[in-house]
């Protein structure tokens, strides 16, 4: 519906009323009955567990009545070609590069809870949490790798298969160079490191827009330039993948976009899809960046508030990022958000509190 109000918005024409005759003319012709139920069926409540990776009958016709309006639309000159693809492209349920990699399971460095205690507080539970390892470890050498993103549910002490997640964490690598002494916060950081820096794709000028990772020379970057936020410099060195499609099938795969490097350090890399990752090589063929994401079981419903059991994360060769560091003048920094999540009974809103922190960051000027 919103897709639909935006192109109102923009054109001036009552697209839902004829989306909306379209449907009805679509449930005719095929012989559906349209159930009110249904919409009970996917979500129960506003604060209850949502049906999810599933459509129905009535939801494919309502698909296939925009699909037919959208493409009037474009037909009229309503819309432009690049409008009308991205719509119709965002329709498909699955895209196809991930749906070649299959997800693993939870690394053994994976944050986990060694215990959530909850007690009675004034008007509201109060939770003790405490951590198998600390999340600042995260950021350690492992096996000659450095970890410059990773995001998703952190672990229940007893397991994911005998508990689901409630709490959650993302952490970012960036390069700095301090120039002054006014600080930004971390807040601020995180606010343009999250989810700004981006890979898109313009749908008329590519050959497979499906196939998101498998098209990188028509990967443009938005945001990932060097800015400067108060007294320091800062260059992305994630950026987040925005397909053309809706993950409906892999629904787990677009609950926290994707990462992939910046532009600036994997211009000279190639990808490779590998059964259970993708990765950077260099022209030697050694191993520079491996993307991963783990799945530990789904159930048919989830509370749109809490985490699923999902992970991912990007490694990168110390030494390639060190050498590019050292190149350009500039330092590794890391800004790391924890969310924690709680809430007394099912049929309640869930409360949430985040914290932001810097890792590894120093304010004196080199």
């Amino acid at each position: 519906m919103e897709r639909g109000a935006n192109i109102e918005r923009m054109t001036g024409k009552p697209f839902i009323k004829q989306w909306a005759f379209t449907f009805e003319a679509i449930l005719k012709d095929a012989e559906i009955t349209f159930d009110s139920n249904q919409v009970y069926f996917y979500g129960r409540s506003e604060h209850g567990e949502f049906l999810t990776g599933f459509s129905s009958k009535i939801s494919e016709a309502y698909r296939s009545a925009f699909l037919r309006v959208l493409q009037h639309f474009y037909r009229s000159g309503n819309i432009s070609k690049d409008f009308y693809l991205k719509y119709a492209y965002a329709t498909l349920p699955v895209e196809l590069s991930r749906w070649k990699i299959l997800p693993g399971r939870a690394p053994e460095w994976w944050p986990r809870l060694a215990s959530s205690t909850a007690t009675s507080g004034e008007g509201q539970p109060l939770v003790s949490i405490s951590f198998r390892n600390p999340l600042e470890q995260l950021i350690e050498s492992r096996e000659g790798k450095l970890l410059v993103a990773a995001a998703g549910a952190i672990e229940p002490a007893e397991g994911s298969e005998e508990s689901d997640p409630s709490h959650s964490f993302l952490l970012i690598a960036f390069a700095y160079k301090v120039v002054g002494s006014e600080w930004p916060s971390a807040e601020e950081i995180g606010e343009n490191l999250f989810y700004r820096p981006s890979l898109v794709t313009i749908p008329s000028r590519t050959a497979k827009p499906f196939n998101f990772l498998e098209d990188r020379e028509n990967h443009l970057p938005l945001r990932c330039e060097t800015f400067t936020l108060r007294d320091i410099l800062i260059t992305p060195i994630v950026a987040r993948e925005r397909d053309l499609c809706i993950a409906l099938w892999q629904y787990f795969r677009d609950y926290d976009t994707p990462f992939n490097l910046s532009p600036a350090l994997s211009e000279n890399l190639r990808s490779v899809m590998g059964r259970d990752h993708w990765r950077y090589e260099d022209n030697e063929g050694g191993i520079v960046a491996v993307y991963t994401d783990w799945l530990e079981g789904l159930k048919e419903r989830y509370n749109r508030s809490i985490p699923i059991p999902h992970g991912q994360s990007l490694l990168v060769e110390k030494e390639f990022l060190h050498d590019w560091l050292n190149k350009n003048d500039m330092r590794l920094g890391y800004v790391l958000k924890k969310s924690y999540r709680t809430r007394k009974y099912n049929y309640e809103e869930v409360r949430k509190y985040e914290e932001t922190k810097l890792l590894n960051v120093s304010r004196i000027i080199l």
